[in-house]
C-alpha cells in the first residue's frame, strides 16, 4: 500500500476504468453513426468490465476485513473507502453509457454471476449489500449518506436509502456534462487526427508527383546521354577510318618513293625528247624556206 492508502490494484483499476470509458465512448460514437463495433472491441470492453466488477468486489472484501481486524488506520480506511466509491461510480457510469448505447447483451454478460475462484469470488446480493453498508458506515471526519448496492439482471444500480431529487438531478447533470465533455474531446482528437492524415496524404501525393516528374526527367536525360554516346561512337569510328587510310597512303608512299622518282625522270626525259624533236623539225622547215628564197 502506498502513502495515501490506495493499493496498487486500486490504481490499476482506476486506470482500467479510464481506458474502458474511452472504449465505451468510441463504441457509442460508432453506434450513433450506424456502424457496428468489431467483435474484438466488444470482447475487450466485456473483459474490462468483468475485471472492474471483480476487482471492486475484492477491494470491498479487503476493506471489510481491514475494518473487522482494525489492522489499518482510520485515515487509510477512509482513503480506501473513497477509492472504492470512485471506482463504483465509474463502473456505474460505464454501465449507464452501455445501456444508452443499446448494449443489452453485453450488460447481461457483465452482470451475470461468474464461476467462483479462490481469489476472486463474486459476492451474492446479501453479501454485497452487507459489505457495502459496513463500508459506507465506517466512521470518518465527513458525513456520508449510506448507499445500497443491488445487482439486477442487466446492470448494477446504486440507490440512496434517502434519495434527494435535487442531489440526483445534480449528479445526473454532472454525469451528462462529463460524458458530453469526454465525447467532444474524443471527437476533437479524431478530427485532429483526420486533419493530420489529410495533410499527410496531400504531402505524400505531392511527393509522389514530384518523384514521377523527376523520374521522367531522368529518363529523358538518359535518352539524351545514350544519343550522345552513339554520336561519339560514330565520330570515333569515322576518325579511326580516316587515320587508317592516311597511315596506308603514308606507308605506301615510303615504300614506293624510288619507283616514283624513276617514273618522274622518265616522264621528264620523254618531254625533253618531244620538245627537242619538235624544235629540230621547226628549224629544218625554216632552213628549207630560206634556201628556196635564195635560189629564187
Amino acid at each position: 500500500m502506498d502513502g495515501n492508502g490506495t493499493s496498487p490494484s486500486a490504481g490499476r483499476l482506476l486506470l482500467l476504468a479510464d481506458t474502458t470509458l474511452v472504449s465505451v465512448l468510441e463504441r457509442n460514437r460508432l453506434k450513433s453513426l450506424d456502424l457496428e463495433p468489431s467483435a474484438a472491441e466488444e470482447a475487450d470492453i466485456q473483459r474490462s468490465l468483468l475485471a472492474l466488477r471483480d476487482g471492486i468486489a475484492t477491494l470491498e472484501r479487503e476493506q471489510s476485513t481491514a475494518e473487522s481486524d482494525s489492522s489499518a488506520s482510520s485515515r487509510s480506511l477512509k482513503s480506501r473507502e473513497d477509492t472504492l466509491i470512485r471506482l463504483q461510480k465509474q463502473f456505474d457510469k460505464l454501465l449507464s453509457l452501455l445501456q444508452d448505447g443499446g448494449a443489452d447483451k453485453l450488460l447481461a454478460q457483465v452482470s451475470a454471476p461468474r464461476p467462483s475462484r479462490p481469489s476472486l469470488v463474486y459476492p451474492s446480493n446479501d453479501e454485497y449489500n452487507t459489505s457495502r453498508s459496513r463500508l459506507l458506515n465506517t466512521s470518518s471526519p465527513r458525513t456520508r449518506t449510506p448507499k445500497t448496492v443491488r445487482f439486477s439482471d442487466n446492470l448494477i444500480d446504486v440507490q440512496s436509502t434517502t434519495p434527494d431529487p435535487l442531489s440526483i438531478a445534480a449528479d445526473e447533470a454532472r454525469n451528462s456534462a462529463s460524458n458530453n465533455e469526454a465525447l467532444l474531446q474524443q471527437q476533437r482528437i479524431m478530427q485532429q487526427q483526420d486533419d493530420s492524415l489529410d495533410r499527410l496524404s496531400e504531402s505524400i501525393s505531392r511527393q509522389r508527383e514530384l518523384s514521377i516528374q523527376i523520374g521522367d526527367e531522368l529518363d529523358s536525360h538518359i535518352e539524351l546521354l545514350g544519343e550522345v554516346d552513339r554520336l561519339v561512337d560514330w565520330g570515333q569510328n569515322r576518325l579511326d577510318g580516316a587515320r587508317k587510310r592516311l597511315d596506308y597512303v603514308s606507308r605506301k608512299t615510303r615504300e614506293n618513293s624510288s619507283l616514283v622518282a624513276i617514273i618522274v625522270v622518265i616522264i621528264v626525259l620523254l618531254l625533253l625528247i618531244i620538245i627537242l624533236k619538235s624544235v629540230s623539225v621547226w628549224i629544218g622547215r625554216i632552213g628549207r624556206t630560206s634556201c628556196g628564197l635564195v635560189l629564187f
